[in-house]
């Protein structure tokens, strides 16, 4: 009697690894895991019902990207955003964010700026809170970034920003809700420009506005950690 075939499809192991890595990141960039937090790599496994490989290497993605620290002999623990990561970041951002609109000249659609729009209209809503608003925030500048049309530079962005939502979320100050009004016409001056095609101002107005949000968050982290 001949023995039956097995019709199995073969496990995808970089899937795994990749659906592991996402949800550890999201993990991280919503602050579910803290900064400063230490991680069990066993502990992580078993929760996630995967071996230890799946974790380890996305670990290691993680620590290339700067959201997770390694030490050796001591352990793997969540980065704890310092200014200068903030202010190093927000210059990269710039310089990304300018390219972007560079790269979207002619290219962006009345579909992209009706998204914009509509994202800065709600992120500017009296009712919006704080998480929501540092997401929808986040989003607008996706969008943004997105009608360059390069994949790589939206790979690249989406990575740097995971730091600036971190620290947005660890950030305690209110000030957020009275700088909203002034966020909102930034965001309107971005969005005039490129409805006109008016690349250089559009450029002016991501430069103002992005350092004005640098300028914001590093002043308010506690005097203490800027010291530190």
């Amino acid at each position: 009697m001949a023995t039956p075939r097995l019709n199995l499809k073969t496990i995808n192991h970089e899937r795994v690894n990749d659906q592991v890595y996402q949800v550890l990141k999201e993990q991280i960039i919503s602050c579910t895991l803290v900064p400063g937090q230490r991680l069990d790599v066993g502990l992580m496994a078993g929760r996630l019902g995967v071996s230890r490989t799946p974790i380890k290497d996305a670990l290691q993605r993680l620590a290339t990207q700067g959201l997770i620290t390694i030490h050796a002999r001591r352990g793997t623990f969540v980065t704890k955003i310092s200014p200068r990561d903030v202010h190093e970041t927000f210059d990269v951002r710039e310089a990304l964010e300018l390219k972007a609109v560079e790269l979207a000249a002619g290219r962006i659609t009345p579909q992209k700026l009706k998204k914009l729009r509509e994202l800065n209209e709600k992120m500017a809503a009296p009712t919006t809170s704080q998480f929501e608003h540092i997401a929808l925030n986040s989003e607008f500048h996706q969008v943004l970034v997105e009608t360059c049309g390069n994949r790589r530079l939206m790979a690249v962005y989406l990575d740097l920003n995971a730091h600036l939502q971190i620290a947005r979320i660890t950030n305690n100050s209110d000030s957020w809700v009275s700088r909203l009004p002034k966020t909102k016409a930034e965001h309107e001056n971005i969005i005039d420009a490129l409805a006109q095609n008016q690349i250089d101002r559009a450029k002016e107005a991501v430069i103002a506005h992005i350092r004005a949000a640098k300028a914001s968050l590093i002043a308010d982290i506690p005097p203490a950690e800027k010291t530190a």
